[in-house]
Parts: C-alpha cells; structure tokens; sequence
C-alpha cells in the first residue's frame, strides 16, 4: 500500500541516508527533472542539486534530529534554465532508530509557483484598485459597504471606518426622488448593470456629482453576492452645463417673450407673423455667431438648421449637410457610431434631453471629441417639433488632459529620482545592522580559530551567518537600484509572525546588553501577508531600534520592549512596537516619520522615514502615539492574504 501511495502521489517524495545520498524516489519527483527513478539511487543529493543554503539546512535536521519546513521557496533547474523559477512547499523530516539516531531523511515537495503567481497578480489588481483616480465602492447583496477605495475617503470625507458597513444611502442628498433609487435596485437584482449621475452629499454636506456604473458581481450559480460601483467626480463639468443650459433657456425665454408681446400689440396677423419671423432671425443671427455648432431638425430628422461654426469644427459648410443627409453618419468615428445610434433613437422615440461624447473625423483626416448636448422642442400642446442640438468641440480640452498626464507621469518619476538623496543617507543607516553583524561573527570567527581548539561546524554557522547577513546587505543596495529603475517590490507569501519572531532574535543582543527585556505576543492564527520579507524586517527592527534606544535613556523602573501582531480586521493586520521608555514629546510626534528628523545626538532620522516608505509601499499605515503609562507605541498595517489564495 505504501508503495501504491508513493507511486500515484503528485507529491514529489524522496529518501536520503544521512549523508544525504538517495536511497529511493518516488515517480514523481523523477519526472520533475525528466528522470527515471533508477537514476538517482546512490547519487548524492547536492552533487546533483548543489545549493550551499539548502546543504546547511540539510545538516542542521540531520545533526539536530529536528525537522525543517519552507513555504514557497524559489528553484531553478540548473539543467533547464528555459523552465525559469518555481516554487515549492518543502518539509525535511528525519527517520531515527529506537535510540534517536538519525538513519535518514525524508523530503516532500509540492509545486506551488501557480498559487504564488495568482495571488501576485490579485495584488497587483488590489494596488490598481487602491490607486485608481475614480471612486470604487463595493458592498455586499443587501447594499452594505464592505470596501471603499482612497479615492472615496479623498472625495466623500468619510474614512474607510466611517463607511464599511453602512449603505451608500449615507451619501443620499435628497435630490433624487424615490423612484429614481427604485428602477436603480430593480436594474441591479435583475443581475443588469446601471448607469447615471448622481447627486451625492460629503460628509461636510457640500453637494457633489457622480457619473456611475453599478455592477451586480454574481458567484457560480449566478447568484448576486456582492455589487461594485466605479464613480467618477463630474461637478465641474456639470457646473458648466449648468450654466450653458441656462443661458440657452433665458434666451429661449427672450425669444417667447418677444413672441408674446409681438401677439398681443399687433392685431394684425400679418404683421405679427412677420415679427415672430423676425425675433426667429435674431434667435438664428445668435446661434449663427455661437462658436459652438448648432442646429435643429425636424421631427423626421431632416436638417432645418445649421449654424457656420459647423465648418469650422468638421471642414464642411451648413449646405453639404444638407444636399447630403448622410454626411453626418459618414464623418463619426466606426468605433462611436453604435453610441450614436443609440443616443439618437432614444432621442427621437423617448423624447428627453441627451448628453453624449463622441469623435468625428473632419475633412483633413483629423480626430475631433466632440460634446453633444440635445433638447427636444414641443408646442404647448405637446406637439413634437424636432430637436435643437448644440456640438462643442473639446479636443484642446482631451489633448491638454492627455499632456497633463504625461506630466504628472514625468513629475512621478522625477520625484522619485528626486528620493534619491533620501536613500543615499538612509543606505549608512539600513547597512549599520548587517554591517555590524558581519564585523562581530568575523571577530568570533578569528577568535575561534585562535584558540587551541574550535568546532568546525561552529565556524561554519558563522560564516554562514556572515553570508547571510552580506546577502542583506546586498538586498538594500538592490532595492535603491529597483527604485531608479521603477520596478515594483518583489511579492511573496509571508507568514509575519515567524519574521517577526526572526527580527527580535536578531535585536535581543542589543536590547539584553542595555538590561532591557524584550516580549512578544503574537496571534496564533496570524494570516498571511503579500511582501518583501528584508524590507518589511527591516521596517520592524528600526521600529525595535528606536524603541531599544528610547528605553535605554530611562534612568530606573520597567525597562521593556513588547511587540504584538494581531489581526486587526478581515482583511489588515496590525503590528504594534512598545516600549517603556520616556515617550515622544507632543511637538515632534506628526514630524517623527520625515527624513532627517531625530532627537538623538548620534542618529540621521532616517530609521522611521524607512519604515513608513516601506509600509506605504506594502498598501499599509503607519503611526506613533504616547501610551500614558509612560513610553510610546510605534503601529503599522498591512494588508493581508488568505490561504487559500
């Protein structure tokens, strides 16, 4: 049976004698390199798969009898570099006799490099999302929020706990009637997108406006579960509207006054009709001299009117439109005529007003964005007498818009390049710590070996150690690179409280040579989270350093440094560093986090300005407060991943 199970099994299985030579594989792992099992007995493990960090690992169960598991650890085929890097869920387990021996060692492996590839891209989605320019607000069936982008928090004034959980009613302003809500949650649970604007309220009651897609999300037996909307912020150009639409209606209004007084002066209807002619030539004598393109059709759709700013916009004369009907269609854009169509039979068969944005191709070839705005006009007995239509071209206004995001783009990255000067001084304080402990393992690795007599594998822990702590090192210098080259942090899967756990055994000796205790506390179900693990370490020991060097300061009583990670919400975990020290003097406490701010003599001010870099490029927080009790805690956050992702 055993034998079965080894051989059907997609785990990759292999025995090892303590010199780490095969004894057996299974299937399995043969086929991973394209080998038959026959191949590996009698061969040693690292004469085919050398890898000095995995050779010491190897050692260290063989030596210790204590098993060792990796999560996600990266390999290359070194015989088949076209394969790229992959990763594997790894355990080492040691086979003892009845007296604890180690007689061998068992390794497992599972290949996880598709989890690890889907949960980057759904972080790479979350950033996209969490950094979008438009509002993202996503609830659940019944209209609870459940999550809320910066973008919301920026615009509505509401914090992300001020809103999860609440409806979206919260932004209600009171201009829309009910049924206006209604046909939208109609729209929605018949599993059907709606789209409008809104007239929303911040949370200072200023009123706002909102172009709006709402979207049912359904799960696979298409029930709704939850609903996205994406809102974009349109008060300006409502604003404009507002004011174009108002002028057009007082001069509307003129015209029906003249009309009317015309009416009522003059009996004869012969005269009053040639004044009525005369009130629409100086109505048509406006719009002829509006810089925008205006005209009316008839309730059949034929042209009555067309003003010359027509050529102006699309190359051809008010006449061309009329000896060719067709002229207009053939000059929208094929990607926008489907808009068109639309726009134009709700115009003509619902009869109310429309608003659309669309492009034509004038008659040098140029792409024009053109913003239409149409009424229809009635009798006062609801006889349908056509449309008026006003075409405002705005293609300066998307051509500055495109140039003002090529800007901001070049501003972007010229800022970083700008940070620069930050990292050059925060480099002397991140290569202090490896720095330091490549000095003090090589100071005992020459006392070791000037002594009469040493243990040669302590020697090599050491220089293990010293390795290690160069490979650190050689991390931050990377990472500087990464940032001029403008690539994003490499994101792996880590488990936070084992390199929190990592961080306070590399601190402790500082923290016990100046007689302070150090404490953790730590959730025993801590999810995962989505990072760099040296950045994010590095983060937390400059938090640990600060708080070292505060407690240091105190003259008597509780000298202690406590670090807690618990999970802070579904979906953040909250990571807190306190000491027992002389706290942070009220004036300073906003300005801790900037570069170059410090209050120690010997200090750059640039630990804490690292640690929120750092954090802010994981989507996290970060803050400090006094604890009144005397000392400070120093918080950050950071959003987290589930296991099974």
């Amino acid at each position: 049976m055993l034998q079965t199970i080894l051989e059907y099994t997609n785990i990759l299985i292999a025995y090892l004698d303590p010199q780490f030579n095969f004894l057996l594989v299974n299937r399995a792992y043969a086929a991973a390199d394209e080998r038959d099992p026959s191949f590996f007995p009698g061969k040693n493990h690292f004469d085919l798969y050398p890898n000095k960090e995995n050779e010491r690992k190897f050692k260290t169960v063989a030596k210790t009898g204590k098993p060792y598991f990796a999560h996600a650890k990266p390999f290359e085929y070194a015989e088949h570099p076209e394969r790229g890097v992959s990763y594997w869920d790894w355990a080492l387990i040691p086979y003892k006799d009845s007296q604890g021996k180690v007689m061998g060692l068992v390794l497992s492996l599972s290949d996880v490099t598709s989890r690890i590839e889907m949960e980057q891209e759904r972080f790479r989605l979350y950033r996209a999302v969490e950094q979008s320019p438009v509002t993202v607000v996503i609830t659940d069936s019944e209209g609870k929020i459940e999550y809320v982008n910066p973008k919301f928090v920026q615009l509505t004034g509401y914090t992300r706990k001020e809103a999860i959980g609440k409806k979206p009613n919260v932004l209600k302003s009171g201009k829309h009637p009910p049924e206006f809500y209604k046909d939208l949650w109609e729209t929605i649970k018949q599993g059907k997108s709606w789209q409008g604007e809104f007239c929303n309220k911040k949370k200072n009651g200023n009123l706002y406006w909102e172009s709006a897609v709402i979207s049912p999300i359904k799960d696979e037996k298409g029930r709704i579960t939850h609903m996205i909307g994406i809102k974009e912020d349109i008060t300006t150009r409502r604003q404009k509207d507002q004011e174009l639409d108002r002028y057009k209606k007082k001069l509307e209004a003129l015209v029906e006054e003249r009309t009317q007084e015309l009416k009522k002066k003059i009996q004869d209807l012969e005269h009053a009709e040639k004044e009525i002619r005369e009130a629409e030539i100086r109505y048509k004598t406006v719009a002829d001299f509006t810089y925008d393109w205006e005209y009316w059709k008839s309730p059949d759709g034929a042209f009555l009117y067309i003003s010359p700013a027509v050529e102006r916009i699309s190359g051809f004369k008010p006449e061309n439109y009329m000896e060719d009907p067709g002229l207009f269609m053939k000059l929208i854009h094929p990607e926008d005529k489907a808009l068109w169509n639309q726009h134009d039979k709700d115009m003509h068969e619902k009869k109310i007003p429309g608003e659309i944005l669309f492009r034509i191709k004038n008659r040098k070839g140029e792409i024009r964005w053109i913003e239409h705005v149409c009424r229809p006009v009635a009798e006062k007995d609801g006889t349908y007498l056509g449309i008026r239509a006003s075409n405002r071209d705005i293609t300066a206004q998307k051509h500055s818009e495109e140039e003002a995001l090529k800007q901001r783009q070049e501003l972007s990255h010229i800022s970083r390049i700008a940070t620069v000067g930050e990292i050059t001084a925060a480099l002397s304080h991140q290569l202090n710590q490896p720095l330091a402990a490549i000095l003090s393992n090589a100071q005992a690795a020459k006392r070791f070996l000037e002594s009469d007599s040493y243990d040669i594998e302590e020697i090599k822990d050491i220089l293990s150690s010293i390795i290690e702590e160069n490979l650190r090192a050689s991390t931050v210098i990377q990472g500087l690179r990464a940032l001029l080259r403008k690539e994003d942090i490499p994101m792996k899967r880590i488990r936070i409280g084992v390199m929190i756990q990592e961080a306070v055994n590399i601190m402790k000796t500082d923290a016990h040579l100046k007689n302070i205790a150090m404490r953790v506390d730590l959730d025993s179900d801590l999810p995962l989270v989505l990072g760099d693990w040296n950045q994010l370490q590095q983060a937390l020991m400059n938090l640990i350093s600060n708080g070292v060097d505060a407690t240091a300061l105190k003259d008597s009583g509780r000298k202690e440094i406590v670090i807690t990670a618990r999970k802070q919400d579904a979906m953040t975990i909250r990571v807190d560093v306190e000491d027992s020290g002389t706290g942070i003097d009220e004036k300073i406490l906003e300005k801790i986090f900037e570069p170059f701010h410090t209050t120690k003599p010997w200090g750059m001010g640039m630990g804490l300005a690292i640690s929120k870099k750092i954090v802010a490029a994981h989507g996290g927080h970060i803050w400090a407060e006094n604890v009144p009790k005397g000392g400070a805690i120093l918080t950050f956050t950071l959003p987290t991943i589930r296991e099974s992702e």
